[in-house]
């Protein structure tokens, strides 16, 4: 069952960080330690319950470099959600230091017989004590080996659980974000976090026992029974992110304006000539309030509407959300969040909506003897006949000929003496 639960989990986040990373380039980092998590409790299920030789010499020792970076992966994404930004700077290379180091130490056993490697598997199922002394990092002490990925899982994890609280503390009552939306993912990063925490401690707490009772060999893990819900609840996290879309978005900022002018009307003198207005007729400034906001999105779902149209870019066929994310210059799981949360609508049914209605404007008022219904069509933003024809009827619930014909009949009618 614990095999099965870790591939799942595996192809699972894959397949979210092939469908949407481009919404947010963040969700790179949080499928890869769900990759690393899964991979790592299924080499420790082949040590501890597995029987087979064949799959423990193909798991064991091979991935350890990988294991060190659950660490940097869980930071690497908290600190993507509170700026909202995809980001890997020089100096984040230190991060990869255990990394390279066990990785240079491992390359010599990856290059060792497979008959080697299986012998070794047969070994640790016979006596899992054989996996203490056996040198298979040529660089790195294997007690070290061992207990530094736990170890630094958990300092990674502490790390990012002070931030995730400081960060909300510090912006709780700022309103420069989306209300919901920061409450939301603040309580997901923080339960992600201290999901964390509690399976490096527990791998911590597994090793200590190990070391400490030798004696136990493969009953170690029987002290503590967590390791069917440490997978049963990693298997939540790409469910999660299937259920609740807006874990992808990240935490989007966005600034409020201070101030909102109201204009008011000002009767000035027809003609002043020099002359001073009396103190009768005073002029009242602009005022400005300030105004709060549920959503600091609303603002931005405006500007689409605004963008839409007077640039009119939907009349392109292949307009996208990359296209709008660039002409309103912002980011583009910034649009994700608006249309989801605030226009309650997806851009392609907007985009729709807006071809619709130019195709009916141009049907109104275009001389169709001198055009064709595919010409509208075209420039209306359809990049074929039957996908201008299918959209129109599925729309209005008739053809654009049938369109064109209630038109007459109403011209017609007004036009009735």
């Amino acid at each position: 069952m614990a095999i099965y639960i870790c591939i799942l989990n595996i192809f699972l986040a894959l397949l979210i960080f092939i469908n949407n990373w481009k919404v947010n380039r963040n969700s790179l980092y949080l499928c890869l330690l769900v990759v690393l998590i899964s991979t790592f409790s299924l080499t420790h299920y082949l040590v501890i319950y597995g029987q087979s030789a064949f799959w423990l010499a193909i798991m064991f020792n091979n991935l350890t470099p990988f294991w060190c970076l659950t660490g940097p992966a869980l930071f690497f994404y908290v600190r993507g959600v509170i700026t909202d930004k995809f980001e890997f700077r020089t100096i984040d290379l230190m991060h990869m230091v255990p990394f390279l180091a066990t990785l240079i130490g491992v390359i010599p056993y990856w290059f060792t017989p497979f008959a080697y490697k299986l012998k070794l598997a047969e070994g640790i199922i016979t006596d899992m004590n054989l996996m203490k002394t056996y040198p298979v990092n040529w660089l790195v002490p294997q007690e070290i080996n061992l207990l530094v990925r736990p170890v630094m899982h958990i300092i990674y994890s502490i790390f990012c659980l002070m931030a995730t609280i400081r960060f909300f503390l510090k912006n709780r009552n700022v309103r420069i974000k989306p209300v919901r939306q920061f409450h939301f993912v603040v309580r997901w990063v923080f339960g992600l976090t201290l999901l964390m925490l509690l399976i490096g401690l527990y791998y911590f707490i597994s090793l200590i026992l190990y070391y400490v009772h030798p004696e136990l060999g493969r009953g170690v893990v029987y002290e503590f029974q967590v390791f069917y819900a440490i997978g049963i609840v990693l298997i939540f996290i790409p469910f999660l992110m299937i259920i609740f879309p807006e874990i992808l978005y990240g935490i989007p900022r966005y600034q409020l304006r201070e101030a909102i002018q109201v204009t008011s009307q000002i009767d000035f003198p027809q003609e002043m000539h020099g002359k001073k207005i009396v103190e009768s007729q005073q002029i009242t400034p602009p005022q400005f309030t300030i105004q709060e906001k549920e959503d600091p999105f609303v603002e931005l779902s405006q500007r689409i509407h605004d963008v839409m149209k007077t640039k009119q870019p939907y009349l392109k066929y292949e307009f996208s959300l990359d296209d709008l994310a660039s002409l309103l210059e912002v980011p583009k799981h910034h649009l994700y969040y608006c249309f989801r949360n605030v226009l309650h609508t997806k851009f392609t049914r907007l985009r729709t909506e807006y071809r619709i209605e130019h195709a009916k404007r141009l049907l109104n008022e275009t001389d169709l003897s001198r055009t064709t219904l595919d010409a509208i069509g075209k420039n209306s933003g359809f990049s074929s006949r039957s996908g201008f024809y299918n959209t129109f009827k599925e729309e209005l619930g008739c053809s654009p000929g049938e369109y064109i014909g209630w038109l007459q009949i109403k011209n017609r009618l007004k036009f009735r003496p």
